[in-house]
C-alpha cells in the first residue's frame, strides 16, 4: 500500500507541476498573443509616412487585436487620397493634415475628427542650395518647389509673407515631395518646402550644399484621426478601442522609443539612420487641443484669400470635433470639447 500510495502520490505532483507549468507558459507568452475572441474588421486609410507611426506600432504589438479589432492598414501617399477612400466607403477611419481636413469641409464633406496623433516640432521646411540662396530675401527672382493645395503652400505662402517677399516675385513650382528632394539635389530648383522624410532626405544628400531655413512656430503640423459625420456616435465601442489601442501605442512609444522607430522605418520603408534624424517620441501623442482649432481657422482664410475654394465665411470647426471616444480613453488630452 505505501509503495502504490507514493506512486499515486507522485502521480498527483507531476499533474500539478505539468498544470503550472502549462499555465507560467501561458501568462509568460506576450498579450498580443494571447487569444480575445472573435475580431471586428476594420480598414482605416492611414499613411505611410512617420505622421502614422502610432498605428503600425499598435499593428505591430497587437493592440487593436487585443481590443477585438483586425485592423487593415491601408497605405496612401497623402492625406487627401486617404480622405478619398473614407468618402467612397473603401475606409470606416482616416488620417489626414490639416489641410486636406480645411478643403474638405469647405468642400462640403460631412467629417468629425477625432484626434490628432501627431504633431511634430517644426514638421515642414524650406531647404535651399547654399551658392543660390544664404537667406530668405535671396529667394526673390529663385525657383521654390511646392506640393501646391498642401500644408507645404500653405508654409511657403507663410514664410515668404512673414519676410515680406511677394509671390509675384518667387516662382513657385507644384511638384510631388520626392520628385522636389531630385530636383534639389539636382539643381534644376532653388529651393523647395519639405515634410519628412523628404526633408531630412533632402537635407542628407545636400549635406554642405544646403541650408534649411528653421520653422520659427509658423505653422504646427498636424495628423489627425477622422470619420464620416455621426459614425462615431453608430460605433461608440469601436472608436474607443482604436483610441485605447492607439493610447497604448503612444505609452510603447514613450518606454521603448528604440522598438518604436525600428517598427515605424520598416511599415514606412524608411531608413532607421533617416527616420532616427527626426524621430522624437513626444510627437506620438494622442489628443485634441485649442491650437487645432487655430490652425484650421488660418488655412480657411489661407484658402479663401487665394481663390483656392468658393467660400465666403469661416466654419465653425467645433462643429467638426468629435471628442466623446477621447474623453473616456483619455481625458487629460481632449483639451476640446462640445
Amino acid at each position: 500500500m505505501d509503495s502504490l500510495q507514493t506512486r499515486r502520490n507522485l502521480w498527483i505532483v507531476a499533474a500539478v507541476a505539468t498544470s503550472l507549468s502549462a499555465t507560467w507558459l501561458w501568462l509568460a507568452q506576450p498579450r498580443s498573443l494571447l487569444p480575445t475572441g472573435p475580431t471586428e474588421k476594420l480598414a482605416i486609410a492611414a499613411l505611410a509616412l512617420p505622421g502614422a507611426g502610432l498605428f503600425y506600432v499598435a499593428q505591430e504589438k497587437g493592440f487593436f487585436r487585443e481590443k477585438g479589432l483586425d485592423v487593415d492598414l491601408q497605405k496612401h501617399t497623402v492625406g487627401k487620397l486617404a480622405l478619398d477612400s473614407l468618402f467612397q466607403g473603401d475606409a470606416a477611419l482616416a488620417i489626414a493634415g490639416d489641410t486636406p481636413l480645411v478643403f474638405s469641409i469647405l468642400g462640403g464633406s460631412k467629417l468629425d475628427i477625432l484626434a490628432t496623433v501627431y504633431r511634430p516640432n517644426g514638421g515642414i521646411s524650406i531647404t535651399v542650395l547654399k551658392d543660390r540662396v544664404r537667406k530668405p530675401g535671396d529667394l526673390r527672382g529663385k525657383r521654390l518647389g511646392v506640393t501646391f493645395i498642401s500644408s507645404g503652400q500653405f508654409v511657403a505662402d507663410t514664410f515668404l509673407l512673414v519676410n515680406g517677399i511677394a509671390q509675384a516675385d518667387v516662382s513657385l513650382i507644384d511638384m510631388k515631395q520626392s520628385d522636389m528632394v531630385e530636383a534639389l539635389v539636382d539643381g534644376k530648383i532653388d529651393a523647395a518646402c519639405l515634410w519628412q522624410p523628404y526633408l531630412a532626405g533632402a537635407q542628407t544628400r545636400l549635406g554642405d550644399r544646403g541650408i534649411t531655413f528653421p520653422n520659427n512656430g509658423l505653422y504646427t503640423f498636424r495628423l489627425s484621426l477622422v470619420a464620416k459625420h455621426g459614425y462615431a456616435v453608430q460605433h461608440r465601442d469601436q472608436v474607443r478601442k482604436v483610441l485605447a489601442a492607439l493610447k497604448q501605442a503612444q505609452v510603447f512609444t514613450e518606454e521603448n522609443p528604440a522598438d518604436a522607430l525600428r517598427i515605424m522605418s520598416k511599415a514606412t520603408a524608411i531608413t532607421e539612420a533617416t527616420f532616427k534624424s527626426f524621430f522624437d517620441p513626444a510627437d506620438y501623442a494622442i489628443g485634441l487641443e485649442q491650437g487645432l482649432l487655430i490652425t484650421l481657422e488660418d488655412q480657411t482664410r489661407w484658402a479663401i484669400k487665394h481663390n483656392f475654394v468658393k467660400a465666403d465665411k469661416m466654419p465653425n470647426f467645433l462643429e467638426y470635433i468629435n471628442s466623446e471616444g477621447l474623453g473616456v480613453v483619455s481625458p487629460e488630452s481632449a483639451r476640446i470639447t462640445r
